[in-house]
């Protein structure tokens, strides 16, 4: 874990080391996974790597589609690009906003 995101989330996480924060991450742990309290997975809340890292549920709460679609697009190579963390599947948040506004174009180009 580089030791930019480590300050990152040190500043956010506030009362964790720097260590325990680097142990959690190396056992596949979430920041979340420390026991704070406040912190939130939605778009906007959370810290900075959190923002960023979206599941499938979240993908389901902000599209309507559902999250075991998310996770069959992505066990065929389609869909936005993601990737394992941990045991988890997750998404990039620009990934996934990026792969929304290519479908809206392609869409759009074939409607007009």
């Amino acid at each position: 874990m580089s030791q930019e995101l480590i300050a990152a989330t040190y500043s956010t996480l506030g009362s964790h080391s720097p260590e325990r924060i680097e142990s959690a991450a190396r056992a596949g742990q979430r920041p979340s996974a420390l026991k704070t309290s406040g912190m939130s997975t939605n778009w906007e809340g959370g810290s900075a790597v959190e923002r960023e890292i979206v599941s499938a549920r979240e993908l389901e709460q902000l599209t309507g589609t559902k999250a075991s679609t998310w996770r069959y697009w992505a066990s065929i190579g389609q869909g936005p690009p993601s990737f394992k963390l941990g045991r988890r599947r997750v998404w990039k948040k620009s990934s996934v906003l990026t792969w929304l506004a290519e479908q809206e174009t392609a869409t759009l180009g074939r409607e007009g």
